[in-house]
């Protein structure tokens, strides 16, 4: 087969499939009905059952949660509030730093270093999300990551935006996975120069 050949994939879904499908959005259907974009999410003791009942893994069931939720997208910030807190587990350090305000929603970074970095040469895989209880219901869901060396940065949308004064607001990263996940295939130097005009 040649590189302009194309090979059909085999795809075996049927009538079976298809009904499971469909009464996965029917009860998704009911679920946002009765939501009416609110956020419900279950305590973690109920995800604790639901992983043994199902025999799933917590951070599997905690990213279907949080996907039933309606999601924001920000667009320009208005302005940035400091958190600063902190917490350092199995040899990491844990860094809430700030949130960038917008309109309807709030940015927060979190940074990750390693307290042996000079031993970590790899990538740090985060299957972490941000919980929120606070003066209201918020919803947090991942929006990006960078970093290597024993270092990662992570960013969180939250929705609706962060009060400024978080006095009382308990922060935590609850276990956390996309089931699909892309791993890396290859690496793409860029290192060449660029000018902008």
């Amino acid at each position: 087969m040649g590189w302009s050949e194309l090979r059909m994939i085999p795809n075996e879904y049927n009538d079976e499939f298809r009904a499971i499908d469909e009464g996965i959005l029917n009860l998704m259907r009911q679920r946002m009905d009765l939501s009416k974009g609110k956020r419900y999410f279950p305590e973690q003791e109920i995800i604790q059952e639901m992983a043994t009942t199902f025999d799933m893994k917590i951070s599997k069931i905690n990213w279907l949660m949080h996907s039933l939720n309606d999601r924001y997208r920000p667009e320009f910030p208005d302005e940035a509030v400091s958190i600063m807190k902190r917490a350092v587990l199995e040899g990491f350090e844990y860094n809430i730093t700030h949130a960038m305000q917008h309109e309807h929603g709030s940015v927060v970074h979190i940074d990750i270093n390693s307290l042996n970095s000079e031993n970590i040469r790899g990538y740090l895989r985060t299957e972490l999300l941000l919980d929120i209880q606070g003066d209201k219901e918020y919803s947090a869901r991942r929006n990006g990551s960078s970093g290597g060396g024993g270092k990662t940065h992570l960013t969180f949308i939250v929705s609706p935006t962060l009060s400024d004064d978080m006095t009382g607001f308990t922060l935590s990263l609850i276990p956390y996975a996309e089931p699909i996940e892309s791993f890396q295939e290859e690496i793409i130097i860029l290192d060449k120069e660029v000018l902008f005009e």
